[in-house]
């Protein structure tokens, strides 16, 4: 499902009107629409949106404030589209989980919740540098602007309201990214988010069925649900190739759930089926996973569940970022960052004093020197250097650099080039930056929810992520992200938030599982596929990526020696979504 407006005679017309005909907003595919009047505003909610009807009553008053942030506060994920004479505006959510895309025609500005459907209708081809600074730096928006995967065809930045109008096309910042709340006020906020969204899901009744990893994020889902309902039932994945105590975790959990059916299920591989694989919206780096998500839909799909709710998000809203040790050094809170560095080095069998040395610099480092910093790794990055990319190299505000190597040159230099301009136009007073990279990295999570959930709808399912609804995510983001770290509790803020609701087992673990086994064993089986596919590549040709280093690597995995598995996994990805943007997959539902 997706959304289409702009001028009239401006793109093809197809679709649904949501309101009348003369009004070019249309929407296509199936999905909820719901629609609210009074006067000359008018207001729509399309996808999963559940405001009480005296609430989306009131909304065209809210139109009439230009209150955006407003419509964006209720439960759900989901696009908001307001509409008076002479003037439409377009709301995605404060996470990215629902896009909108436009672009500038002859008639006006267009506009699209799916760049691949406004780029068939605009004619727009594959933008080459984009994907490449995609690749390499996706944690870093100033390096993708605002703009998509398609030339020509403009991302709009969460947190922003698209205002269309009379030929014209503004924009409106309507999320103060660096709002920040005591932390106890946080916790509570986020209870209560968390309740309401978890409970507007799964009191429309029917099988609700819940990912159950034994992790805190799906063990809190799955608790507030059985609060909700007596109809759960718990999927724990089958992973012998990846052994760790996750199951165990979920049994225990499972069996201090009232009512909660508990099940295992087994999953798919990586790079198995890949050509069988929907196509997404946007280059898409869990594509090759297409059968272990498939596998893991197909016991929620045979209960015929009403919904089933993951606790994607999570883990980037709630785990300290590597930065946090930084903002402590900064603020001067030595006892913390000694105990937090001290903490960090132990965990990952790191030199303390290495630990120490990096966060400190970063915490005498700009933004815009973090930019340059990166675009220097980015141009002289070594297919050939073997070394491998250790925790220390976590603590930049941009991200690694680990495609850079695949890379060819000029893409490099092209990535570089973006970097080293961003780094003399941006300007991020050092107060805020930690925030604003939280808020960086939380979008950049909720570009991959958008593609995981084209997936997971394609495998049958009907996902949600109470997670990434808009209120959640602000009471996850109020806090300063140095709050988001204790050495004893795992992710504090959401441990606070569901004491009592969560069994307490899972809120003291601190342990976490990874599917390291099912990747490899997935990528030696497909060795052959993925080999032929990397000596074909259209990225090769295009001249983005070196078709010599991906294939080299891909045989130094297959052999089980060390390398950059999450750096090929991503040329493999971008590579499949090129192929279908070529062949016209996925184009379905455009008219």
């Amino acid at each position: 499902m997706h959304l289409t407006g702009g001028v009239p005679g401006g793109v093809e017309a197809g679709g649904v009107a949501v309101w009348e005909p003369s009004i070019p907003v249309r929407v296509h595919g199936s999905g909820s629409v719901r629609t609210a009047r009074k006067g000359a505003f008018r207001v729509a909610v399309v996808g999963d949106c559940y405001a009480k009807d005296e609430e989306l009553a009131n909304a065209p008053a809210t139109v009439a404030l230009e209150n955006w942030r407003a419509l964006t506060r209720w439960p759900g994920s989901y696009w908001v589209v307001a509409h008076r004479p002479g003037r439409t505006v377009v709301i995605g959510d404060a996470a990215g989980v629902r896009p909108v895309y436009w672009s500038r025609t002859g008639h006006g500005p267009v506009w699209s919740t799916s760049a691949r459907c406004l780029a068939r209708r605009t004619g727009a081809g594959i933008d080459d540098a984009a994907l490449a600074a995609l690749l390499v730096c996706p944690l870093v928006p100033e390096a993708i602007a605002d703009r998509s995967a398609f030339a020509g065809v403009n991302r709009l930045r969460p947190g922003t309201a698209l205002i269309t109008g009379h030929g014209g096309v503004s924009m409106a910042v309507y999320e103060n990214e660096a709002a920040v709340v005591e932390f106890d006020r946080a916790a509570d906020e986020l209870r209560e988010a968390l309740f309401e969204a978890v409970e507007v899901r799964v009191r429309a009744g029917g099988v609700v069925t819940c990912d159950l990893s034994g992790g805190l994020d799906s063990t809190t889902i799955t608790a507030l649900a059985t609060r909700f309902t007596g109809k759960v039932v718990a999927l724990t994945r089958d992973d012998p190739a990846s052994p760790s105590d996750d199951p165990d975790y979920a049994r225990r959990a499972a069996d201090e759930l009232e009512g909660l059916v508990h099940e295992s299920v087994g999953m798919g591989r990586f790079f198995d089926c890949m050509e069988t694989a929907p196509a997404t919206d946007q280059p898409f780096a869990d594509a090759p996973r297409w059968a272990v998500h498939r596998g893991a839909a197909r016991r929620s799909c045979e209960l015929a569940a009403t919904a089933h709710l993951t606790g994607s998000g999570a883990d980037t809203l709630f785990s300290p970022p590597a930065f946090s040790l930084a903002e402590l050094w900064r603020l001067r809170r030595r006892r913390d960052f000694a105990a937090h560095a001290s903490a960090f080095a132990r965990l990952r069998r790191l030199p303390v004093h290495d630990v120490v040395r990096t966060a400190v610099r970063l915490a005498h480092t700009s933004y815009a020197q973090g930019l340059l910093r990166l675009a220097d790794q980015v141009e002289t990055a070594d297919a050939g250097a073997r070394r491998r990319r250790g925790a220390v190299d976590r603590f930049t505000w941009t991200g690694g650099s680990g495609a850079a190597v695949l890379l060819t040159p000029s893409a490099r230099r092209e990535v570089a080039g973006r970097l080293r301009e961003a780094a003399e136009t941006t300007r991020v007073p050092q107060s805020e930056l930690a925030q604003r990279r939280a808020w960086a990295e939380a979008r950049e999570y909720g570009a991959y929810q958008a593609e995981l959930a084209m997936l997971q709808r394609a495998a049958g399912l009907s996902a949600h992520a109470p997670f990434l609804d808009g209120r959640v995510v602000r009471a996850a983001l109020s806090i300063p992200p140095h709050q988001r770290a204790d050495p004893e509790v795992q992710k504090p803020l959401l441990n606070s938030a569901m004491t009592g609701a969560v069994p307490e087992a899972v809120l003291r673990r601190t342990t976490k599982g990874a599917y390291d086994g099912t990747a490899l064993a997935g990528l030696r089986a497909n060795a052959p596929y993925l080999r032929a596919m990397l000596a074909d590549s259209r990225l090769q040709e295009n001249g983005i990526v070196d078709g010599a280093a991906a294939r080299a690597e891909l045989d130094r995995l297959a052999a089980g020696a060390p390398g950059r598995f999450a750096a090929l996994e991503a040329v493999i990805a971008f590579e499949m979504w090129i192929r279908g943007v070529e062949n016209g997959i996925g184009g379905a539902g455009c008219e």
